[in-house]
């Protein structure tokens, strides 16, 4: 596992990923392979509530890029209100994703938050 000089980088790409999960286990938002010799940057995750009622939602990162590996909880058992948005991420407390790792989103309710990811890939 490398991670690149951030000082001196040759490229920064910006990317973004949303997904709805339809399931109440923990799925892949973000993730950074294996050998991509690039950091991934989280410089915002949001998290909003489609429905009714509140909903309790967990992010973690994981140690492998697949979510195969540990989760290390950023946020556990937290509740988004009906129609409300959370901002868990945000330029002022960024996340670093190095090589083989990723983040897990777990919504308690299927197809009720919707998760948004925007990031900057730099190598």
């Amino acid at each position: 596992m490398s991670a690149p000089n951030i000082v001196n980088v040759s490229s920064i790409v910006a990317g973004w990923n949303a997904i709805v999960p339809a399931n109440t286990i923990a799925n892949v938002l973000v993730n950074n392979l294996a050998g991509t010799n690039a950091v991934v940057k989280v410089n915002s995750l949001l998290i909003t509530n489609v429905t009714d009622g509140s909903v309790a939602t967990t992010v973690s990162i994981n140690t492998a890029a697949t979510g195969a590996g540990t989760n290390y909880r950023i946020a556990y058992n937290i509740y988004v209100p009906s129609g409300a948005s959370l901002q868990l991420v945000d330029k002022g407390n960024f996340l670093y994703l190095t090589e083989d790792t990723s983040i897990m989103v777990t919504s308690a309710v299927s197809s009720a938050l919707e998760f948004v990811a925007v990031y900057e890939t730099i190598s």
